[in-house]
């Protein structure tokens, strides 16, 4: 709704606030003086009177009055009271929000309810019952002794309807029943008088009542009705849907006690003559009260003056002729141009707005097999539906038919099918998607006039080339070592970087050239003609301890005996031996130490210190208990020598003892070296004495150091030079009597 309250947005759904309300309406300004039709966004406005009053008064408010000024004018009250008659189950708040949107004035519920009581109407609880509709009828008969059965009819009663749902069902077999006598009574309606109607009672021989022209309604199937009605208000649940009205009718008529109904039959008679009996003359009023004529008593008197009030519509007059006052609403069509801007309102005149047009437009999609109705005058608002049928435009690529997509407006999206045309030269199917029909962007070849002129590319719609084939075949290699898939645009065979791998003529190398054609070779092992060469010396492995290469190139089969000289050590580690490499690290241990072996005598000794008798040899000596050298043994003195054999003299067989000569030169030197000891004990006390003396003197007086020295001198000398003799005689009793111990 929008801010005026009266009309709703008629844009799409949208997050901000709406526009103002871009409709006119009745308007009426501050003072309630002056009504106006203007612009539904802007209510409030001032008149000419308004700024009249200003102009002399100074000021726009009220002159003090009695009383409080009534909300309402003559005219809004009588718009209220017509809405009430038109709409009895209204409350006072919604015939309030009608006044509003026809007037513009705001008034409370209480405003409308003193209005209401002003004219007896009085608020009420509203009875629950179910929404009828003109189309909705029920039809019944009755007669003396019985009733028909009561029909409901859907829809208008045409004669059609008549003739189908109650002539031939109903009352051809009633007719036949009742026989001659049977006259059938109608409501003497359209339907009931119409040309096919009448000849379908005529052929089977239905006798109708006649109808003089404003004659009453004397038909009692109108107190027939008042009887049904009063029955199911009488029920204790009052139906609420159309269905169960209907089940109600149909239940409470076949209880009608035929009594009452025969009652109603009987007293018609009386009812005639009630209604022809008054003939007598009376002086009678019309009903507008301005004339007077004298009459018969049934008949009533109405006057040829025309009405001169306004009808309700307040634009045009009553012109009833004769009117009591209450003039008959207005009767001519409104001719106001309806919201929709195409049509006028076709109702008869009315106050306030008129209904929203009953016409309808289309709003068909692209391929207008999907259709949406909507109000005439929504048509450009409203968007074109969402159509579910398949898309009907050619498709602009080689495919015969687009994908299936539902219909659209604009340009149909691209085609995303697969290509699946024959790539040239494989004849493979492309498996792109579809670009046959491709928008591409096109940059003008143009400069731009100025800094205002934007070069934008254009886009425009080219067939692209079909992708390179990319289905994978297998290749294998120049030189065939593997065979791999590659992409069918570039399946042709090439070197794979890996070495050749052929045999070389040497039958010890294989060729390192990068992966080629082979030419000329025997078979797919040996190397071709366009192979490298060996080139390389020869890598055979050599015998078990020759370290020597071998001098020929790269060759097939086995290396021939190495020539050359090893320079080798003796078993004894003396000399140097020259010998052939081939010879040396042959398996044959015997010939190699006969080799090492340099003829010479063995230099190592026996273990009794003589040397080896043998030629040089490894390891240990042999026989060295066999020595047979001259070995010198002496006496314990060692003056007396004599030779033995090494094995004798090891097996401790000889002996040399001393003789009388050894004895006594052993004595003589025992002599010797015991008088030399002596000398040295003597020396020894001699300068032991000397450094006793000079620690003495360094304590005592320095008085005749000269004196004391050589007293000292001379006693010293005089002590050896006295007892000497006796010491060499004790030393020569000690030498004899350790030679006579000894011997």
């Amino acid at each position: 709704m929008l801010g005026c309250g009266r009309h709703a947005c008629a844009e799409v759904c949208h997050p901000e606030e709406c526009p103002p309300c871009p409709k006119t309406s009745l308007q009426t300004c501050e003072c309630g003086q002056q009504k106006k039709l203007r612009p539904c966004a802007t209510p409030n406005w001032q008149c000419k009177q308004t700024v009249r009053k200003f102009q002399e008064t100074q000021s726009i408010a009220d002159r003090p009055r009695k009383g409080r000024p009534r909300k309402t004018t003559p005219g809004q009250d009588r718009y209220v009271r017509l809405s009430a008659h038109r709409n009895p189950i209204a409350s006072a708040t919604t015939l309030r929000h009608d006044l509003r949107e026809a007037t513009g004035v705001v008034v409370s519920s209480q405003t409308v309810r003193n209005r209401l009581h002003d004219i007896g109407l009085y608020a009420r609880r509203p009875l629950k019952t179910p929404a009828l509709r003109p189309h909705h009828k029920l039809v019944q008969g009755v007669m003396f002794g019985r009733h028909t059965p009561l029909v409901s009819i859907e829809g208008n009663m045409t004669a059609a309807v008549y003739e189908n749902n109650i002539l031939q069902p109903i009352v051809s077999g009633f007719a036949e029943t009742v026989g001659e006598g049977f006259t059938l009574q109608d409501d003497n309606a359209r339907s009931h008088h119409a040309h096919s109607v009448q000849r379908y009672l005529v052929e089977h021989g239905i006798r109708r009542m006649d109808w003089p022209a404003c004659s009453p309604d004397m038909n009692c199937i109108e107190h027939a009705w008042s009887f049904l009605r009063r029955a199911i208000s009488n029920r204790p649940h009052h139906p609420l849907t159309i269905q169960e009205l209907r089940n109600a009718a149909l239940e409470e008529w076949d209880n009608l006690p035929q009594e009452s109904l025969d009652a109603l039959v009987l007293n018609m008679p009386r009812r005639i003559q009630e209604c022809l009996r008054c003939l007598a003359m009376v002086t009678k009023k019309c009903r507008c009260g301005l004339h007077s004529k004298e009459l018969p008593c049934q008949k009533e008197f109405l006057c040829e003056t025309k009405c001169k009030r306004m009808k309700e519509c307040m634009r045009h007059p009553c012109n009833r002729k004769c009117c009591d006052g209450n003039c008959p609403p207005c009767e001519k069509p409104c001719g106001r141009t309806l919201r929709c801007g195409n049509h006028k309102c076709s109702s008869v005149c009315h106050l306030g707005p008129c209904y929203p047009c009953p016409l309808t437009a289309e709003v068909k999609c692209h391929c207008g097999l999907t259709v949406l109705t909507v109000p005439c005058g929504r048509k450009k608002q409203t968007r074109p539906p969402r159509c579910n049928k398949p898309c009907r435009i050619e498709p602009d690529c080689h495919h015969p038919n687009r994908e299936r997509h539902n219909c659209h407006f604009g340009e149909c999206p691209p085609c995303r099918q697969i290509c699946a045309k024959a790539l040239e030269p494989c004849k493979h199917s492309c498996p792109a998607p579809c670009h046959s029909a491709v928008w591409v962007k096109v940059e003008e070849d143009r400069k731009p006039v100025g800094p205002w002129d934007v070069v934008q590319p254009q886009l425009e719609m080219k067939a692209l080339p079909c992708p390179n084939c990319q289905v994978p075949m297998p290749v294998t290699c120049l030189g065939g070592h593997e065979t791999c898939n590659w992409p069918c645009c570039v399946a042709k065979p090439s070197s794979c970087q890996r070495e050749c791998g052929r045999l070389l003529l040497c039958g010890n190398h294989t060729c390192t050239l990068a992966c080629h054609t082979v030419e000329g070779a025997p078979d797919e092992v040996k190397a071709g003609k366009n192979c490298e060469q060996c080139e390389s010396g020869c890598t055979k492995p050599r015998p078990v301890g020759c370290t020597h290469t071998c001098l020929k190139p790269c060759h097939p089969g086995d290396c021939l005996p190495c020539s050359q000289m090893l320079r080798v050590h003796c078993h004894c580690n003396l000399n140097q031996l020259y010998v052939r490499c081939s010879e040396w690290t042959s398996p044959d241990a015997e010939k190699k130490l006969t080799l090492q072996s340099c003829g010479n005598q063995c230099p190592k000794n026996f273990p009794c210190g003589h040397r080896c008798r043998a030629t040089c040899h490894p390891g240990d000596c042999p026989d060295p208990d066999k020595c047979r050298k001259k070995v010198k043994l002496t006496c314990p003195c060692r003056r007396l020598k004599k030779e033995f054999p090494c094995d004798i003299v090891r097996a401790n067989q000889t002996i040399v003892e001393c003789d009388d000569v050894c004895k006594q030169k052993k004595e003589e030197e025992f002599m010797i070296k015991e008088q030399e000891r002596l000398k040295k004990q003597l020396e020894e006390e001699r300068r032991n004495q000397e450094e006793v003396e000079k620690f003495q003197k360094k304590f005592q007086a320095r008085k005749k150091h000269r004196e004391r020295r050589q007293h000292e001198e001379q006693e010293t000398r005089s002590f050896l030079a006295r007892y000497w003799m006796v010491f060499v005689g004790l030393s020569g009793i000690i030498l004899a009597s350790y030679f006579v111990l000894t011997s």
